[in-house]
């Protein structure tokens, strides 16, 4: 499970800038770009070759470089308990309370907190999903605004939902396949791949150093 946040005064300069490296690699507007696309060409805006993926990757994963600090912040919560409804809540709580600062001011609603999600059939639209969301706010002292999860089928306007989804990618390689390297090359699609692998492998971990604030938690 991937958390990030972003805090609303640097949410319009990170969308901005998104949206303009979409534009400037040549992938088609409103074409969904996601972590499991880098290395495929047959996946996502299929005019966009896969050297161009990859930089296209690193160029939005650059948007959280600033000159003091990260714009976003981003943990990868995981384990081996397994695909369950169950284990994914757990993971969701955890990588939020890993995510959040503690103790904000509740000054101007500074700790009010909006949760969207991707859509997963195993926790969407679920009680336990808002419970499990509210209780790991609540612990670091934030209140989930309307008491809600906003669900959203994620697409290429969802700026947030994207930065997960890539940053989920890149870290499932990284932490659940490490020294395995048929497990490794088993997440590059496209059989002609194989003869680039080190490279492919190297330009994964470049791609992850780009990022200045992330957390990688295994939760036991």
């Amino acid at each position: 499970i991937c958390a990030v946040l972003i805090d609303h005064t640097k949410y319009p300069r990170i969308s901005e800038s998104f949206s303009e490296k979409i534009k400037n690699n040549g992938w088609t507007e409103g074409v969904e770009f996601k972590g499991n696309h880098i290395f495929s060409s047959s996946k996502g805006d299929k005019e966009v070759p896969i050297d161009t993926r990859i930089e296209l990757a690193k160029d939005l994963l650059e948007v959280n470089v600033s000159n003091q600090n990260a714009r976003l912040k981003a943990v990868f919560a995981w384990n081996k308990e397994g695909d369950t409804k169950e284990n994914h809540l757990y993971l969701i709580g955890d990588a939020l309370n890993k995510l959040m600062p503690g103790n904000p001011q509740k000054k101007d609603g500074k700790n009010l907190c909006i949760v969207f999600t991707d859509h997963n059939s195993k926790v969407s639209s679920s009680e336990k999903l808002r419970n499990c969301v509210s209780e790991a706010l609540e612990k670091r002292n934030y209140s989930l605004v309307k008491g809600e999860v906003v669900e959203l089928q994620s697409s290429y306007h969802h700026v947030g939902l994207c930065y997960a989804d890539l940053l989920a990618y890149l870290c499932q390689w990284t932490c659940t396949t490490k020294n395995v390297r048929e497990a490794q090359m088993s997440l590059f699609e496209e059989a002609r791949i194989s003869s680039n692998d080190e490279k492919k492998a190297e330009t994964t971990r470049e791609m992850l150093e780009i990022v200045k604030d992330i957390k990688i938690v295994s939760c036991t």
